[in-house]
């Protein structure tokens, strides 16, 4: 396996140089030609596929890693491999805000960008990535009717919560989210109001607990459907991101093997997400096509992977008019510095997008959809943001820094993702790491900050019943059954 794992790196090593020759004939060219940037694509999707086939072989098919990279080309490769195969069509089209067009020589440094960024991350994963192992034990009898109780209430109130919302969004649109938020719903009462927090708190808690396959089948399904009614919403990926947690954390716990059967389940999934993914898209956007959208409309796998590709236009128009705005402080410490802006300025923060936000908020999805179209902008549209383009802020090499160390960074995650207090947070940790490609490096710290802080309330609770004699005998620990 060691070879096998130096070989891989080696490869990845190869890549890494190819692109870095390749950047060094881009950069300093007046132009790039089309057919220069349809071999470049050529040689990313080849690459990609190289290299994803690489980390399977190390780690296998439902780990942190292998999601993290499907999602990666769904949002950073989906244009490129239509492109491949379909040269005429229009690479730069595009939804996000203009139909400008960003230019061949910007979207060549954002391509080598993006191939950069994965080739540094999956080059540590060869050299220092092993195999997810979950080690904990299964706890038995006490706590597990308390939680089980506490999820189904707190499921309940939350489900009501989501009804509410999403008749607010029907009534003044999905927009307006961002606007002015949901300040405006009436939810009767806190309990209603905060019940996501308890929710997510106790479903949170109860995987650490090791749960037997069935119960935790019971809850996953309970907590799937929560999901696609938040989804409801307009943001389809609150549905997609919690499902493929729960498929990791299934086999990952009971300790499954992928066969052709799950596969093809798995497969039944992915057409769902597809269909659902277009549905939301036809209903949002049906006032914003073009004949080239509507055209390629009629085939929706296509369709899809145009739509979901797009980030890639992100980093492009990032790279074209990165210096329209001011840079305050690195991107990626936008959400570990939040916080403090949150609570310095709650006013403006608690606003909704607005011109004064701009002054505290360095994210890039604020500064760059703001340097675009500071109207859009103030009326709730947004580009999004993409790690690529966040390692981009102060060039190329850099990029390359900042992304070995973060292929660092999900090394040790995936080491102690086992342990319970990370597992504990892993709802609201993976659901962002398997977005990186369309959001920032690291997730918002206040969601951590409130998790933990309601983790210590589990464990007071728990720890006064235990005073009272509630629980009875001391729970005993038995290894984890399916």
């Amino acid at each position: 396996m060691k070879g096998q794992r130096y070989i891989y790196f080696l490869s990845a090593i190869l890549f890494l140089l190819t692109n870095i020759l390749l950047y060094l004939y881009v950069k300093p060219a007046e132009d790039v030609s089309e057919n220069f940037f349809y071999y470049l694509n050529l040689f990313s999707v080849v690459t990609f596929f190289i290299l994803y086939f690489q980390t399977i072989k190390i780690g296998g098919l439902i780990t942190i890693h292998s999601i993290i990279q499907l999602f990666y080309f769904l949002f950073l490769y989906g244009r490129s491999l239509v492109y491949v195969f379909d040269p005429t069509r229009d690479f730069f089209e595009t939804e996000l805000l203009l139909y400008d067009n960003i230019g061949v020589k910007s979207m060549a440094l954002a391509t080598l960008g993006v191939n950069t960024c994965i080739v540094c991350i999956n080059a540590m994963y060869f050299l220092f990535g092993k195999k997810e192992v979950f080690n904990l034990k299964q706890v038995v009898p006490g706590k597990y009717v308390l939680i089980y109780y506490s999820l189904m209430f707190w499921a309940l109130i939350y489900a009501f919560k989501l009804y509410l919302e999403f008749k607010y969004v029907l009534e003044v649109g999905y927009i307006a989210i961002y606007v002015g938020g949901l300040k405006e719903i009436n939810y009767f009462s806190p309990i209603i109001q905060y019940s996501q927090v308890f929710y997510i708190g106790f479903f949170s808690y109860y995987l650490t607990l090791a749960p037997p396959k069935k119960q935790f089948m019971k809850l996953a399904i309970v907590y799937t459907i929560l999901s696609f009614l938040d989804s409801l919403k307009g943001a389809r990926i609150s549905f997609i991101l919690p499902l493929f947690f729960i498929i990791w954390y299934y086999f990952n716990a009971y300790k499954l093997e992928v066969n052709y059967k799950l596969l093809w389940r798995a497969s039944f999934f992915i057409v769902g997400i597809i269909a659902f993914s277009m549905i939301s898209k036809i209903s949002r956007n049906s006032n914003m096509k073009n004949t080239n959208e509507e055209a390629v409309e009629s085939n929706i796998i296509k369709a899809a992977i145009l739509e979901t590709g797009g980030t890639l236009q992100v980093v492009g128009r990032y790279l074209k008019h990165q210096d329209s705005f001011p840079i305050n402080y690195p991107y990626v410490l936008e959400p570990v510095l939040y916080p403090y802006f949150y609570f310095r300025y709650f006013g403006i923060m608690t606003r909704g997008q607005s011109k004064e936000m701009l002054e505290y908020r360095n994210s890039l999805n604020h500064q760059l959809t703001a340097s675009i179209s500071l109207e859009a902008y103030v009326g709730g549209r947004g580009v999004g943001s993409s790690i690529v383009a966040e390692f981009y802020q102060y060039g190329y090499f850099i990029l390359i820094i900042f992304s070995i160390a973060y292929g660092f960074f999900l090394i040790q995650l995936y080491r102690y993702i086992f342990t319970r207090v990370i597992l504990y947070l892993s709802p609201f940790i993976l659901t962002h790491i398997f977005f990186i490609a369309r959001d920032t490096a690291f997730p918002n710290i206040i969601g951590a900050i409130k998790g933990l802080f309601f983790l210590m309330i589990i464990k007071l609770i728990l720890l006064l019943l235990k005073k009272e004699g509630i629980h009875g005998r001391k729970p005993r620990v038995v290894p984890i059954r399916n």
